[in-house]
């Protein structure tokens, strides 16, 4: 394949292996704001934002649903969501080992935080952010002023039960494929691995 666009040039370029659907793999897309919301609705094949809150992931899937009726997309369609958090054997060691990394990532939730009278530079939101040391720098600066209260509502933490209550209101938000991220450090991996796969992982088997 040869291609000569704007930002990209493509000389005799090939994808090996080709994939199994036809004429292409789904197309599924990240998006987070109303720019690559109405691009996910127009091209897409499934939608897997950062998820924040339940009730704004249901409405911009509301949104996103309206957009596609307004492209006349009416084929199939998948709604997935990627969470952050952390799972331990009690809510109280789940919050001790999620407070600090939940503080630093909710830097990137300006619009969420906004509500809650703090204030974040545009530059540091999700849809804006450059990795740089002077990037870095401003974010464990405005981490330091974030209270994890003000935050834990954003990730998925907590005992076994606790994250299944708090998956349940995704799924009822609309989410059909969730993706989980542990907020961890590689010393609680295997605490994650674990807990998922006996707890959390069998319980939805048998539910849904």
């Amino acid at each position: 394949m040869n291609y000569e666009g704007e930002f990209f040039r493509l000389r005799d370029a090939f994808i090996r292996p080709k994939p199994v659907q036809k004429p292409h793999s789904p197309l599924w897309i990240a998006a987070n704001s109303p720019r690559t919301l109405k691009i996910t609705a127009k091209y897409g094949d499934g939608w897997l934002p950062l998820g924040r809150i339940p009730e704004d992931y249901k409405k911009k899937l509301e949104e996103l649903e309206n957009l596609r009726r307004k492209y006349g997309r009416s084929g199939e369609f998948e709604y997935g969501v990627l969470l952050y958090g952390v799972v331990a054997q009690d809510d109280e060691t789940a919050g001790r080992i999620i407070e600090f990394p939940a503080r630093v990532f909710s830097v990137f939730a300006a619009e969420e935080l906004k509500r809650k009278g703090i204030e974040v530079p545009e530059e540091l939101s999700l849809e804006k952010f450059v990795y740089t040391p002077e990037n870095v720098r401003k974010i464990m600066e405005y981490a330091s002023k974030i209270s994890f209260d003000d935050v834990e509502e954003f990730y998925v933490w907590g005992s076994p039960e606790t994250c299944i209550d708090k998956l349940e209101k995704w799924i009822k938000a609309g989410a059909q494929h969730i993706v989980l991220v542990a907020l961890v450090s590689e010393k609680y991996r295997d605490m994650q691995y674990k807990l998922y796969g006996e707890k959390i992982i069998p319980y939805f088997k048998e539910q849904y």
